[in-house]
């Protein structure tokens, strides 16, 4: 078993300016590994730490693709892998985990804390020996284990600070009528990451929520800040302002110079269908993707990987709309 540590709450320690990462969590998570062996039988595991371990507020793109990049790395003489994250943006780092890691056959779960194993009523415990049990069962995909949950990472969602059971999958308890959440057999040959300590340019990708008096000037200058794809949480089953002046012009010509636009719900649960209203039709006239039941976290995770790939635009478009890992379910 390889166990990853890259920070969070899980191993914080106040240091009288509040509460942070500790740099290095190896003696104490071996503890928990003795107890975990007992009941999972997968006795040898290996301890590896991130390069720079943060608290998982300072995410982004390129510290995702290194834990992604790790975790492959590792993964040649792993039976299972258990990392240890942050819960802020453990959704989003794990969904990356899920799409650029997809080709592997081996569990990976992601876990966490909302209080440090050093508190008396810690939940860190009993989440990882969840995380390493799940990472025994010889399930292939990226999991989130936490709260006495096991979830798709792509499906994932925190909805709460402090209780135990912070992460729930609301999209595809609603929507189970709707057949099965696994991926389609559609798996592109291409779609791998350029290493992240490359000489390359990373992407540079983003999310905008619509608002009551949301304007084009706003979409404008997140499209100048996010040239390779932005993440737009808009109302109901995909509308937005669009009578409010130069909308329209807005997101044609992100979409002329080969910014994606991808339209996802505010809502807890439901997708986005543009084709409903006529502001909806607005959106999809003038190019935006669907992202039709994704979550905002897996719509970012996913659009940051194909950015980071080496697919031209017209596979990246192709690709965003096909369910790889069972990410969506919806249109």
């Amino acid at each position: 078993m390889l166990v990853v540590y890259t920070g969070g709450t899980f191993g914080m320690f106040d240091n009288g300016q509040g509460l942070e990462a500790s740099t290095d969590l190896e003696t104490d998570l071996a503890e928990m590994v003795q107890i975990a062996q007992v009941t999972t039988g997968v006795h040898p595991w290996r301890y590896v730490a991130l390069g720079e371990v943060i608290d998982s507020a300072d995410a982004d793109l390129d510290h995702a693709l290194s834990i992604a990049g790790l975790l492959r790395e590792g993964s040649a003489q792993a039976r299972g892998i258990v990392v240890v994250h942050g819960t802020d943006t453990l959704a989003y780092v794990a969904s990356v985990s899920a799409f650029a890691l997809r080709d592997l056959s081996i569990p990976i779960v992601f876990t966490g804390a909302q209080r440090s194993f050093r508190e008396i009523e810690t939940d860190a415990t009993s989440n990882f020996l969840a995380a390493y049990e799940a990472a025994s069962d010889g399930q292939p995909g990226v999991r989130i284990a936490f709260g006495g949950v096991i979830l798709p990472a792509v499906r994932a969602v925190k909805r709460s600070s402090d209780e135990d059971a912070a992460f729930v999958d609301y999209r595809s308890a609603s929507r189970r009528n709707l057949g099965d959440t696994a991926p389609g057999t559609y798996v592109p040959a291409a779609v791998t990451t350029r290493p992240v300590d490359s000489d390359s340019v990373r992407p540079s990708v983003g999310l905008l929520r619509v608002f009551p008096g949301f304007g084009a000037e706003l979409l404008r200058a997140a499209i100048r800040l996010y040239p390779d794809g932005l993440v737009l949480e808009c109302y109901g089953a995909g509308t937005a302002p669009m009578s409010s002046p130069g909308m329209y012009e807005a997101v044609a010509d992100a979409v002329k110079a080969r910014t994606p636009i991808v339209i996802v719900t505010q809502c807890q649960t439901g997708a986005v269908q543009l084709g409903r209203y006529a502001v909806g039709a607005q959106l999809y006239q003038a190019g935006a993707w669907s992202g039709g039941d994704l979550t905002a976290e897996a719509a970012l995770a996913k659009l940051g990987v194909l950015a980071a790939s080496e697919l031209d635009w017209e596979q990246r478009r192709l690709t965003f709309a096909k369910n790889l890992v069972g990410e969506r379910i919806g249109s």
